[in-house]
């Protein structure tokens, strides 16, 4: 995997002259607007994400962004990158690099929902949620950190963070009810769950925690409803909470003690709303370009007012492919070519002819910078993509 300097500091800000242009990953990313904001939600699960990879996810994001959304707007973010093999590094960075683009637009970023379970998250990833959750003004509704490596410490910070949330915001108001926010934290190898609890339900925290029954045929609580109290609702659904994994041994009752008292002084101390340590940038070596790699080249378009660009194209799963090519006004292409890329949007990952067509034409004018390979040497073989990150550039392998 790459090394944690391969982090970015996000070197796009929201509003740029020249947004960063689009990525791979963008096909993960899907936008919807609502009458209170705009909704994006990101799909990750079960992709065999790794921590390199976790990186340039957060790169592209930002450019992402950046280039498709008004950043007045409130941005509400659904987030699922779970059955991956991501660290306790990389959930806490991934997470630092969302705090930063929501930092940096004036409407802000809402963590509406956040899915991470089964990977291989612990306490620092837990730790820099519970500061997020805690500087963020609207209720997460859904966390997902089941199947991980978390422990005493990270389990109370997060539980600490919702119980003393600064502007009360757990339960959150749904119409008509109040409903507790679903926390999924079973099978991690947090020890005496149950005394944690204890303690958190005592000054200065007072959690309330619903353990979310469910009833074949009765009411049961979901993320969306508690079936519990309706006066003096839960700040948080625990599912099965008590399932922990025993790979460690029980502290003792005055250290589990001491730990809840420490978490919850920092919260009161107003220490969660510090913002995260930057992201270190250290040099670091690049991503090598395999020897087997096909060469691409870059050609710009040149458009008549009257002939037009003079090409003859066939829309194919690699992008557009030249079938001939006129003597005027004249291009640097040849019969056989395929195009990959105009102006940076791409054309391969067989988009479909109207997709194809749209993506094209978006870019579609003279001195356009047309990705050009031979079709018949890409073809059956991986695009690599640089996402152009500051310092150390990571290049992602992807299948065309």
């Amino acid at each position: 995997s790459h090394p944690k300097s391969t982090w970015p500091e996000m070197s796009c800000a929201p509003v740029v002259d020249e947004p960063c242009p689009p990525s791979w990953w963008d096909r993960h990313y899907q936008l919807k607007q609502t009458y209170a904001a705009t909704g994006l939600s990101v799909r990750l699960k079960a992709l065999g994400l790794k921590d390199g990879d976790a990186a340039s996810v957060a790169e592209a994001l930002g450019g992402f962004v950046a280039r498709t959304t008004d950043p007045a707007a409130p941005l509400a973010l659904e987030l699922d990158a779970s059955e991956n093999e991501l660290s306790d590094e990389a959930g806490a960075n991934l997470l630092a690099v969302l705090q930063r683009i929501g930092e940096r637009r004036p409407g802000g970023l809402w963590l509406k929902v956040l899915k991470l379970h089964k990977n291989k998250l612990g306490d620092t990833t837990c730790e820099q949620l519970a500061g997020m959750v805690w500087r963020q003004e609207r209720p997460i509704e859904e966390i997902h950190l089941s199947h991980n490596t978390i422990r005493q410490r990270g389990f109370a910070s997060l539980l600490v963070a919702l119980a003393l949330h600064p502007r009360k915001a757990y339960p959150r108001q749904a119409p008509g009810e109040s409903v507790p926010c679903w926390v999924r934290l079973e099978h991690n190898e947090v020890a005496d769950v149950e005394a944690i609890l204890d303690l958190l339900k005592k000054e200065p925290v007072k959690l309330r925690s619903c353990p979310a029954p469910r009833s074949e045929r009765g009411p049961s609580c979901t993320s969306w409803t508690c079936c519990q109290a309706k006066d003096n609702v839960a700040h948080v659904h625990l599912f099965c909470a008590d399932k922990q994994e025993e790979n460690g041994a029980p502290e003792k009752k005055k250290t589990v003690k001491a730990m809840v008292h420490d978490v919850a002084d920092a919260a009161l101390a107003g220490r969660f709303a510090v913002p995260p340590s930057p992201v270190p940038e250290a040099a670091a070596p690049g991503v090598a370009v395999p020897g087997e790699a096909a060469a691409c080249r870059t050609v710009e378009l040149q458009v008549d007012a009257e002939l037009g660009a003079g090409l003859e194209l066939t829309a194919d799963a690699l992008g557009y492919h030249v079938d001939a090519v006129d003597e005027q006004p004249g291009q640097r292409l040849e019969p056989g070519d395929v195009i990959l890329e105009i102006d940076g949007v791409q054309l391969w990952g067989d988009l479909g002819e109207d997709a194809l067509g749209e993506a094209f034409g978006s870019r579609f004018a003279a001195g356009a910078h047309l990705r050009v390979a031979r079709a018949e040497a890409v073809r059956g073989r991986a695009l690599w993509q640089p996402l152009g990150l500051p310092g150390a550039r990571i290049a992602r392998r992807c299948a065309a």
